[in-house]
């Protein structure tokens, strides 16, 4: 620990490691990753006589080895998000901000359920293909919610429940005309009509 602290304590006098003195002065650059630098820069200087020019190329050659390489945005997962938003129609409107590789996992998913289907009578698919698309994803949500292997959530399997509204009530048939003054409708049952 004595041996980092003066290796690192000779580094920042040195002129040529000005950048590991400013990267750790602005925390961009650790203690580790300084004594790092400064232990190759030493491991070079011990063997070959370098000038000073070659000293600030190696200083700065090591120093983007300590950097972690830039990530595209579009392969960056820490971006993805999505939206699920309920329209004044009672519809919901879905919003997908996908990086490259999930996306392209989504389009693999979606592509042979997103094909034109003929219709029964062999004429061609009238679905346009956004709603080819949607009713994709519906198919891999349902094949999905059908299997019992599925994560639990809150201690039961997901499911999906849609609220209606039910008007039960009491139908009669007409019978016609019915010997000894009987009744001409009578009460068959109860009936059930979604709305």
């Amino acid at each position: 620990m004595a041996y980092r602290a003066a290796r690192l304590g000779k580094a920042i006098a040195d002129d040529d490691a000005g950048p590991v003195t400013r990267g750790m002065r602005d925390g961009a650059l650790s203690a580790e990753k300084a004594d790092a630098v400064v232990t190759g820069l030493a491991h070079l200087t011990d063997r070959v006589n370098l000038s000073e020019e070659k000293r600030a190329k190696v200083v700065g050659a090591l120093l983007v080895q300590t950097t972690p390489a830039r990530v595209p945005v579009a392969e960056r997962d820490d971006l993805n998000a999505m939206t699920m938003d309920r329209t004044d129609d009672g519809r919901v409107a879905v919003t997908l901000d996908l990086d490259t590789l999930a996306a392209e996992e989504l389009w693999a998913a979606l592509d042979p359920l997103t094909r034109p289907v003929p219709e029964p009578d062999g004429s061609e698919d009238t679905r346009s293909a956004k709603r080819r698309r949607a009713d994709a994803v519906t198919q891999v949500v349902r094949t999905y919610l059908s299997h019992s292997d599925r994560p639990e959530s809150g201690g039961v399997l997901p499911e999906a429940t849609l609220p209606t509204r039910c008007v039960v009530g009491e139908f009669h048939i007409d019978v016609g005309s019915a010997p000894h003054g009987a009744a001409r409708t009578h009460p068959v049952g109860l009936i059930s009509r979604w709305r």
